[in-house]
């Protein structure tokens, strides 16, 4: 008997939403500056190696970059 390997991570169908929520602006009625950190390459790292090993596609690591 033949296992697939598992996949964990965002699927593709929650990957778009999370994308589109984590870039969307914030509501007018904040009216707060955007608050842009710059990407710490270590974070950035993290993300990337948790992401191969739960073999994300491109769009749910993007998804879990914009959402951390």
């Amino acid at each position: 008997m033949t296992t697939l390997p598992r996949q964990r991570g965002l699927t593709e169908q929650a990957a778009a939403p999370a994308i589109d929520t984590a870039s969307r602006p914030p509501p007018a009625a904040c009216r707060l500056p955007p608050a842009e950190a710059p990407l710490d390459p270590q974070r950035v790292q993290r993300i990337a190696d948790r992401a191969m090993k739960d073999r994300m596609t491109d769009r749910g690591f993007l998804a879990a970059l914009l959402m951390t």
